[in-house]
């Protein structure tokens, strides 16, 4: 399946569901995008509340927009920017 194959919302049918389990199961060069280095990324951790913890890695750019939408959050809530909060984002490596 290429991008080119989806043109209309009912191609999406075409599209198989990804579990956490298929994700967790794949080596992770099969995860990340080929032109994507990791030592450049961030890297969080879910808690496996599911049973199944999973590391998510954001590239610069997947960051910066986290960072946006966590501050728009906090703003709608009432929260300061100043705020702490729970949770960091570490580099990978």
């Amino acid at each position: 399946m290429t991008p080119e194959d989806i043109k209309t919302i009912d191609d999406l049918n075409k599209i198989p569901v990804t579990t956490k389990n298929d994700l967790v199961d794949l080596p992770l060069e099969h995860r990340i995008a080929s032109n994507i280095n990791l030592n450049d990324c961030w890297r969080s951790r879910t808690s496996g509340t599911t049973g199944i913890p999973l590391t998510v890695y954001f590239d610069l750019r997947a960051r910066l927009l986290n960072l946006i939408l966590i501050a728009r959050c906090q703003l709608e809530r009432g929260d300061r920017l100043s705020d702490k909060q729970i949770g960091r984002l570490r580099m990978a490596g």
